[in-house]
């Protein structure tokens, strides 16, 4: 619970006890409810939970809360701010359920990429500093809230260092951006147990500040199976919820048919008899066709065959043509999941090649879609079934993917995009007449807040729910030419646009005023923008350096205590761990020799690998040391070397690495090693 929150209930708690105890008339008690910390007069509202609009309505706010919607009467409630709102449209906050934060270091690149091309983007999350992490996230979130955007679950995939996670929080609450974020297993280098030590740690942190921690547990087409296992065992552990990115093109379905097939020679007779024969089952579902086109038909010809006002005017030749499309299925991981029993409540970003089977799926086990228009458009991604999910009663939320495939955080074109592209997918727009404007304001507003498990708190305009306000300008072209109860709604997606947006209240904080940031500067915003990005562009050539040295002492070390970050061949690393403590303590060095260090056998959980086996890569590289008080471990590389000198108590050794992978320093007590596998 946020500590603003936590006032409002003591508040409130005072009053009926003061009405309990005293006698308090109703006139007291309204005398008290007149005071508020904002009001804003004479504004029309948008009901998206009933789909109308409220005219000339006084929104009281007290604390983080709205604490009365209603007409316009002749005293005004006093308030320490006043808006006079006469000029405006109050909608609610937008609830943003797919972003990168981080990416918006690197808009602008790779234009015209396929995803599996495209992903070369990543080389700029080995490069941050954590000041410039939080930074660039601290800017990603305030163009977001100039969006009107007060709600984000933000996919932290730059945590291939140990203080990413830590930064986007931090930088999101700073600016006034509150939501969830994905704590991404396959890049999260540690070993299992204290991974959901850590988990935990930063949950119980965060979770009062308002901002909770999802489990992305990696795909099937990018990752071992294994891997993607153990963060669904993490998840069930600590009842986390989970998100990932599935089938997002038609060549994640010819990865992961590969990824399969390669690990059911490698470690099928291992398997239990059961595991192996789903396996099996997703290979006899059959590679999709090699052009992509092919499987587009085939998905749209599966779709039209449930419109019967299509089926009347074919022909007998057409009709059967129709069916010869639909058939077969490719292989899908919806079916996998859903045997390893990840898909409750899951959130399934984007979701653009699902089939017919695939949504009985996502039906049964209330999955709900975030759809990201602008990145399918921008990367030739497809076009999401979006109508045929709000026809099956299939949740479908809205989210902007990071701003490295969309070049910004913008919800009024994604609006947009969203309601276009189903058009464009039927050709038809009668056929999904009742997906309209309102369909789509749900979907960027209370679909989002019911997908995060918050419909009680945000995503419409409603007493007791928190107080996320978007104030739209009646003066500016945008909301222009209003026709009052005909267009308003086809206006705010059609032609509002971040430029209209004068005010946004998140939480119940001023954050956006008169179309400016509140309390940060988008001047010094952006040039610190292009600063990092240069920065870190230019270490993608020169390799970072890596420089620490680490005293470990009383008050600073419990359980454990750990550094992970990526390497490359151009780094430059120093690192000097010393032991002042009063007892002897125990330094793992793990060296990855894969990119992904939530990948590797020997930091997964044991549960994981008993029944998923695999091996670690071939240049893993594992040391354990002893360092007794006053003793130290060091770790150097020189830079554009891939040799590595560590000097213990007992000697130097030297360790040749890889182009790419992870290192991770663990201090633990002598009994409290993770053991090694």
């Amino acid at each position: 619970m946020k500590f603003k929150r936590i006032r409002s209930c003591i508040f409130f708690l005072l009053i009926s006890f003061l009405v309990v105890c005293f006698g308090f008339s109703d006139s007291h008690v309204n005398a008290l409810e007149t005071q508020a910390d904002i009001v804003i007069t004479h504004v029309d509202v948008v009901d998206v939970a009933n789909r109308t609009v409220a005219y000339d309505q006084e929104v009281v706010i007290r604390g983080d809360r709205i604490t009365a919607i209603r007409s316009q009467g002749g005293n005004r409630t006093s308030a320490a701010t006043h808006i006079d709102g006469s000029q405006f449209l109050a909608v609610p906050g937008f609830v943003n359920t797919h972003t990168h934060l981080w990416q918006h270091v690197a808009k602008g690149f790779y234009p015209s990429s396929i995803l599996q091309d495209w992903i070369k983007i990543y080389r700029f999350a080995h490069y941050f500093t954590a000041q410039e992490l939080h930074d660039v996230t601290l800017a990603a979130a305030c163009q977001a809230l100039l969006s009107g955007i007060t709600t984000v679950s933000d996919f932290t995939s730059v945590n291939f260092s140990d203080f990413a996670v830590r930064e986007t929080i931090d930088a999101m609450i700073e600016a006034g951006l509150y939501g969830n974020v994905v704590w991404w297993q396959p890049a999260a280098c540690i070993p299992s147990d204290v991974e959901r030590s850590e988990i935990n740690r930063m949950r119980n942190i965060y979770s009062r500040l308002g901002v909770d921690l999802w489990m992305g547990h990696g795909g099937f087409s990018f990752y071992p199976i294994p891997s993607v296992y153990d963060g669904i065992l993490t998840a069930k552990a600590l009842n986390m919820r989970m998100t990932e990115h599935t089938l997002e093109n038609v060549q994640e379905k010819r990865d992961m048919f590969q990824n399969v097939y390669t690990y059911l020679a490698d470690y099928g007779s291992q398997l239990s008899p059961r595991d192996y024969d789903q396996l099996v089952h997703l290979l006899d579902l059959g590679l999709p066709s090699d052009v992509d086109d092919i499987e587009y038909m085939r998905v749209l010809a599966q779709y039209l065959l449930q419109y019967p006002r299509i089926l009347n005017k074919l022909t007998a030749e057409e009709l059967a043509l129709l069916r010869c499309l639909s058939d077969p299925v490719s292989i899908t991981p919806i079916p996998f999941l859903d045997y390893l029993d990840a898909l409750t409540n899951f959130v399934s970003i984007h979701s653009v090649w699902v089939n017919d089977l695939d949504m009985g799926l996502y039906k049964e086990n209330q999955v709900y879609v975030s759809h990201n228009p602008q990145s399918n458009l921008f990367l030739s991604d497809g076009i999401a079934p979006v109508y045929e999910y709000q026809r099956r009663d299939i949740l479908v939320t809205l989210g902007t993917d990071g701003a490295a495939s969309n070049d910004g955080i913008d919800f009024f074109t994604a609006m947009r995009a969203c309601w276009n592209l189903q058009k464009i997918m039927y050709l038809n727009p009668d056929l999904i007449g009742d997906f309209d404007a309102w369909s789509t304001l749900r979907i960027a507003t209370i679909n989002g807040a019911r997908a995060l498990g918050k419909e009680d708190r945000i995503g419409s305009l409603e007493v007791g729910k928190e107080a996320d306000i978007v104030l739209m300008s009646k003066e500016r072209l945008g909301l222009s030419p209003i026709v009052q109860d005909v267009n308003i709604i086809p206006l705010l997606i059609y032609s509002a646009g971040v430029r209209d947006v004068d005010t946004v209240i998140s939480d119940g904080r001023i954050v956006v005023s008169s179309g400016d940031l509140a309390t940060q500067s988008e001047a010094y915003l952006s040039l610190r923008l292009t600063e990092i990005s240069n920065a870190v562009y230019d270490r993608i050539e020169t390799g970072k350096v890596w420089n620490e040295h680490h005293m470990i002492k009383d008050g600073d070390f419990t359980d454990y205590w750990y550094r992970y970050r990526s390497v490359r061949l151009k780094d430059q690393i120093s690192i000097v761990v010393t032991n002042s403590l009063s007892r002897s303590m125990k330094v793992q060095i793990v060296m990855t020799g894969t990119t992904f260090g939530g990948t590797i056998p020997a930091l997964l959980a044991e549960a994981a690998n008993e029944r998923f086996p695999s091996e670690n890569p071939p240049k893993y590289w594992q040391g354990e040391y002893t360092i007794n008080p006053g003793g130290s471990v060091s770790f150097e590389k020189k830079h554009d070397s891939l040799n590595y000198s560590i000097k213990t108590p007992t000697g130097t050794q030297s360790r040749e690495g890889v182009n790419a992978e992870q290192l991770l320093i663990l201090v633990t007590p002598l009994n409290k090693l993770p053991p090694h596998r």
